[in-house]
């Protein structure tokens, strides 16, 4: 919570935005809701017919989980870090593709050769992971850059959703094809720092964006 709420009022310098006072009673409250979401997590029912070629981007809010089970009915490759049974329930087997694991990176070839739909949480990068520097949250912030390259070569829109007002939402598309990855990154932490910015204590992942800062943040 310390370094949540450190990393936080050092986006608020920066932004020259209020410190809210109330932030880390309602920081913990919503990661309380991620919790209570993710148990009763259910696949949308309803039609599958969305458009091909589509990438869609996600992030850690509390309703994340309402946002898997929304991608999960799109006929998308969900891309993960790590997996838990509930996730794997949700997506279906097959639907799920740990991007760190070995083969990882041919099966996401083939399935962006062959149109399918992508989708990931966009909000993290790890130490490991290609990256650009762009803007985030008022700091010079690496950005995974592999999966915005691919996006760009197989001529894939990227697609920006959160859940606002008791459902999920495309908030903005991006058409990637023949864009350079940090032209791209800039435009989707662009998009992604208005939604965080509705309300900043409902971004799970204030405590790492820290380690993401570049060396002339």
């Amino acid at each position: 919570m310390r370094q949540a709420f450190w990393v936080y009022t050092q986006v608020c310098r920066r932004l020259e935005m209020p410190i809210r006072k109330t932030f880390e009673t309602e920081y913990l409250n919503s990661w309380a809701e991620y919790y209570f979401y993710a148990a009763g997590a259910k696949r949308c029912s309803g039609s599958n017919d969305f458009p091909p070629k589509r990438i869609y981007l996600a992030w850690h809010q509390p309703e994340a989980p309402r946002l898997m089970a929304w991608i999960a009915r799109l006929g998308a490759l969900t891309l993960l870090a790590q997996q838990a049974r509930w996730m794997v329930d949700l997506m279906g087997e097959g639907n799920t593709l740990l991007f760190r694991s070995r083969g990882s990176l041919a099966r996401l070839m083939r399935s962006l050769k062959g149109g399918q739909p992508v989708a990931c949480m966009f909000d993290y990068c790890y130490a490991e992971t290609a990256s650009v520097d762009a803007m985030f949250l008022g700091f010079s912030s690496r950005t995974p850059s592999g999966l915005l390259t691919l996006a760009a070569r197989f001529g894939y829109e990227l697609v920006l959703v959160s859940y606002l007002d008791g459902d999920a939402r495309i908030v903005a598309t991006v058409d990637a094809a023949g864009q350079p990855p940090k032209e791209l990154a800039s435009l989707i932490n662009h998009h992604l720092q208005q939604q965080i910015l509705r309300d900043p204590s409902r971004w799970l992942l204030w405590p790492s964006l820290n380690s993401r800062w570049s060396a002339q943040a």
